[in-house]
């Protein structure tokens, strides 16, 4: 196996083997999985490019070395197989195209993302692996099997953050660092659960790709002006439509994007500048701490009502991870909590979320308007929000500024409450020959075009703790 290969550091995190590997076919010989081995052990951290052919990542057929491959990755632990959902190289008798570039990831603690750039009038494909630097996900959790009892075994080696709290950068450190701690404890305790299942396109895309690779080969053999025009109008045809996970994303936050725009209200400019000009005003001044510090038996109270079986968000740091952290991090976590309140700080990696789009029942699942957006935060940030949420709902408490007609988001509430009220009106106006008249209103995306500026505004005249 003849490889070339460099090392590469990124931020904090340990060198990255990137290796670029290729095996000479020759009659009689195996795959060199001794030397794949070496190759892979060369480092904690390493991505093996190279191409090979196997039915799991989108061919028709396997060969040799594919199937060699493919056993090999499924029983090195810590190996993951990336690979492009499209055709990465094109022969004169294939109809569709295959894949046969691929990447080999081993503890790479980055998102990624693969395109295929067929541009070129070559019949084998530039395929582009970009990695995500801004987040530190390694794997999806719900992906793997964890021994929790070796998660904790391995939290013990872990240090806690050395970092002085007093600022709001080193804040944002000591999470970045819990993160990391975390999460390389959760590597080591997991095993995958399954491999995923290749995403298969859709027959009516199929055709249109080839169609496309088969006019491409056209114009490679005759250079005509007429077939190379009828090759760029399918390719911009396709381009408009979103295949790989990475185009869909886009469209569906082109959507969102359009659909979160805030309503301008014609003639209201001057006010909401001057409600602008208030909340920044405000936001600016210092302001005295006012929120009681929260205790250790507070948060675990909270941690041990966890669900599980939630989500987590961008960090993938999962409630269950947090239900077995040691106690020495749920005494930090307390600790953070309370210099968060005193900085009147949020750290910014808490309120980035991972948008999953969900289509609305009955709805054509083409357009991306009829997608209904799930917002997966922090599952540490939720811990702050429930310690924050006490602290408001006893100011709201204390200053009787929620009406005894409201139901939602108020603990022993719920829609029966408010049934029972409606039953009572109408049999009340019955004993006393009225007509009851009711009146449903539903504001069409009311959450998703709040105005911020009068929300924020309502809660400083509100003598809200501050932000």
């Amino acid at each position: 196996m003849d490889a070339t290969a460099v090392q590469d550091k990124i931020n904090n995190f340990p060198l990255i083997n990137i290796v670029s590997a290729y095996v000479r076919k020759r009659v009689g010989h195996n795959f060199p999985i001794e030397d794949f081995k070496k190759i892979f052990n060369s480092g904690s951290n390493c991505i093996i490019a190279g191409d090979a052919a196997h039915v799991s990542w989108h061919n028709a057929k396997s060969t040799r070395y594919g199937l060699a491959l493919h056993k090999l990755i499924r029983d090195l632990r810590g190996a993951k197989l990336v690979a492009p959902q499209t055709a990465t190289h094109l022969q004169p008798r294939q109809r569709f195209g295959s894949v046969i570039d691929l990447a080999v990831f081993k503890h790479i603690p980055f998102n990624h993302s693969v395109r295929v750039l067929n541009d070129l009038s070559s019949d084998h494909y530039l395929v582009i692996l970009q990695l995500n630097l801004n987040t530190s996900i390694i794997k999806n959790p719900e992906q793997l099997s964890t021994n929790w009892f070796n998660f904790k075994f391995a939290l013990k080696k872990k240090p806690l953050p050395t970092v002085d709290l007093t600022s709001n950068e080193n804040i944002k450190l000591a999470i970045s660092e819990l993160n990391q701690n975390f999460s390389e404890a959760f590597v080591e305790a997991s095993k995958p659960k399954f491999n995923n299942a290749p995403k298969i396109l859709s027959p009516e895309i199929n055709y249109k790709i080839y169609q496309r690779n088969r006019l491409r080969k056209f114009w490679q053999r005759t250079k005509c002006p007429r077939i190379y025009f009828e090759f760029r109008t399918l390719s911009r045809a396709l381009e408009s439509i979103a295949i790989t996970p990475i185009e869909k994303a886009e469209v569906i936050a082109d959507s969102l994007q359009e659909q979160f725009e805030p309503n301008h209200v014609v003639g209201r400019e001057l006010f909401d500048q001057r409600i602008h000009d208030e909340v920044t005003n405000f936001i600016n001044t210092p302001h005295v701490q006012e929120i009681d510090p929260t205790t250790p038996t507070e948060v675990l109270s909270y941690v041990q009502r966890l669900k599980p079986r939630k989500s987590p968000g961008l960090d993938q740091i999962s409630n269950r991870m947090i239900k077995n952290l040691l106690l020495k991090f749920l005494l930090f976590i307390t600790l953070l909590i309370n210099q968060l309140f005193k900085n009147n700080y949020f750290s910014n990696s808490w309120k980035t979320a991972v948008v999953i789009s969900v289509l609305k029942p009955e709805k054509d699942s083409a357009l991306p308007s009829n997608y209904r957006p799930i917002s997966l935060l922090s599952c540490l940030s939720k811990v702050y929000e429930f310690v924050l949420l006490q602290r408001l709902n006893q100011h709201c408490t204390a200053s009787n500024f929620i009406i005894p007609q409201q139901c939602g988001f108020r603990p022993k509430c719920s829609t029966v409450h408010q049934l029972l009220r409606v039953t009572e009106l109408i049999n009340s106006g019955f004993a006393k020959h009225e007509a009851t008249g009711i009146l449903f209103l539903d504001i069409a995306k009311a959450f998703d075009k709040i105005w911020h500026n009068g929300l924020l505004i309502k809660l400083i005249r509100l003598d809200f703790p501050p932000p």
